[in-house]
């Protein structure tokens, strides 16, 4: 039968079964059918998929993942775009639990099914860290750990062949992401540094976050880097100017060549089941 023959005996036979009339132009109910070698299947619901590009298509990045929420809904948003991630976590081990790294294994881990296998950098920050603390004013610690964060970010990203960093910032969320901060850290950066959440509300991210089986793992309790030695009163209105003269007491090349010869590189290729994950279990994020 020909697709419009099909049409017109499913048509009628439904029409015979139900008494119902046809129209064309806005019916109540439609059918869809799709016929293939294994039979004709029949539905009335349509469920949107995430939607997004293939796998790869959209080039390759590096993703800076925490414990937290944020950063693997920013991930999973790139993925849907196309791009293949690979990710880098920073640390602040044996000052913080090293049961957070696992943590961001095991949501690496979420992730992947996604995407397939990812590179997962896991890099010290502890002597930065320590240093900023000792030497520079503390209104600016936090941001002087994200420019450092984001030059261990570029180092991760050439040695893995890719092309940007995405970050899981959303503007004004906390002090340092304000616009004038995120620029005046995104100065030490020579590749593009990718925000997908930057307009999302806390809200939004969690909501997201439920969806694609993130939530549960990244709100077990952990003691972030972030989370370590930070100002009571931190900046909101910094220039790079400002940054660069409050560092200008550290010998910047030799922290960062100390925090990558300290990295551990690890092959993330056994993706959670999807059984344990608890929005696929349920249907598409």
């Amino acid at each position: 039968m020909t697709s419009p023959e099909i049409e017109r005996a499913l048509g009628a036979f439904v029409q015979a079964a139900t008494g119902w009339p046809v129209d064309l132009t806005s019916p109540d109910l439609t059918l869809h059918v799709l016929v293939d070698d294994q039979g004709l299947f029949v539905w009335t619901r349509r469920v949107p998929g995430p939607g997004g590009l293939p796998v790869g298509v959209g080039g390759r990045a590096t993703c800076m993942i925490s414990g937290g929420i944020d950063s693997p809904v920013a991930a999973w948003l790139m993925m849907k775009r196309g791009m293949r991630l690979d990710f880098v976590h920073f640390h602040s081990v044996p000052r913080t639990d090293p049961a957070s790294l696992e943590k961001v294994v095991d949501l690496v881990k979420i992730l992947i099914r996604y995407q397939g296998p990812a590179r997962l950098a896991m890099v010290p920050l502890l002597q930065i860290q320590e240093q900023i603390a000792a030497r520079c004013p503390p209104e600016l610690r936090v941001l002087l750990y994200r420019r450092f964060m984001l030059r261990l970010a570029e180092r991760a990203t050439h040695r893995f062949k890719s092309d940007a960093i995405i970050t899981g910032e959303s503007l004004g969320q906390v002090a340092s992401q304000t616009i004038q901060n995120l620029r005046a850290v995104e100065a030490v950066a020579s590749m593009p540094v990718l925000r997908p959440l930057i307009s999302f509300d806390k809200p939004e991210i969690i909501a997201r976050a439920r969806r694609i089986g993130t939530y549960e793992t990244s709100i077990l309790p952990h003691f972030d880097c972030c989370s370590f030695l930070l100002p009571d009163n931190p900046a909101t209105r910094s220039t790079a100017a400002e940054l660069e003269d409050g560092e200008a007491g550290l010998d910047v090349p030799a922290l960062v060549q100390e925090a990558v010869d300290g990295t551990e590189i690890r092959k993330i290729d056994v993706p959670v089941p999807w059984s344990a994950i608890p929005s696929a279990a349920g249907g598409a994020p």
